[in-house]
């Protein structure tokens, strides 16, 4: 495994707790008909769910805003009624997977749903089992949605990272750099002292004995820097006019 790939599992190893739930799998159960949801309920529980229950769709949102949910279970018996647009509407950011259940004579109730911003459909008689698996399915969707987002911010974020073994250098982007033994050993140096000033007279050490009157640091410096990045302002190694360099990270 080439060493990019091996800190980008390392990355993702870091967030696999994004997929792991402490606490029951939460479910808010909605039911905009005349029917409390007793029998839902239950079924979800026996599951393993912890399930919240509520009949208004002003009181849905209210609880969309306060807690984070797994699944939102929808049971709207006309899914024409204003009810269900105000929730699918008006909470977008934070709208966990929805499931909507409802009457349906045909795929008329199941389309309005799905453009009204729902994720599954089932009409009643409603095949628990299938409610179950829809809802699992749901979930784990959401959760490996969430795991590539955390995954891309954590690449994002990650700091430069040298290969003295394989001569190369790691961007923060994930792009491998082939060194010179020469560029490893300053980089070595740089990435060992971040913020620390490092003088053309203390690196001059690192260049096989150049002469500290020559421009050679200056020269080895700054292809350094163009290897490390098209544009040297934009490298990681930063020019102290009349003193040296530091890193950045």
């Amino acid at each position: 495994m080439a060493f990019g790939e091996k800190r980008a599992a390392i990355a993702m190893s870091g967030n696999m707790n994004l997929t792991h739930h402490s606490a029951p799998m939460s479910v808010l159960l909605c039911s905009l008909g005349p029917n409390v949801p007793v029998r839902l309920t239950g079924v979800f529980e026996a599951a393993g769910y912890s399930v919240t229950e509520s009949d208004e769709a002003s009181q849905t949102n209210h609880l969309i805003t306060l807690s984070k949910y797994d699944l939102l279970v929808i049971d709207a018996p006309h899914l024409a009624d204003g009810p269900f647009n105000i929730i699918l509407g008006g909470q977008s950011e934070r709208l966990p997977p929805c499931i909507v259940i409802s009457e349906s004579s045909g795929n008329v109730e199941e389309i309005l749903a799905l453009e009204m911003g729902a994720d599954g459909f089932l009409s009643r008689p409603i095949d628990l089992r299938l409610l179950l698996s829809k809802s699992r399915a749901l979930i784990r969707r959401a959760n490996r949605s969430e795991l590539t987002f955390a995954f891309a911010q954590n690449c994002q974020n990650q700091p430069w990272v040298l290969d003295t073994t394989l001569q190369m250098a790691i961007s923060p982007d994930q792009r491998t750099i082939p060194l010179s033994p020469v560029q490893v050993r300053l980089l070595s140096v740089f990435f060992s002292n971040p913020g620390v000033l490092q003088t053309r007279d203390s690196l001059a050490k690192y260049l096989g004995g150049a002469d500290r009157k020559s421009n050679h640091v200056t020269t080895t410096m700054s292809r350094l820097r163009r290897r490390l990045a098209e544009n040297e302002d934009d490298a990681p190694i930063k020019t102290v006019r009349g003193h040296g360099y530091v890193y950045r990270p």
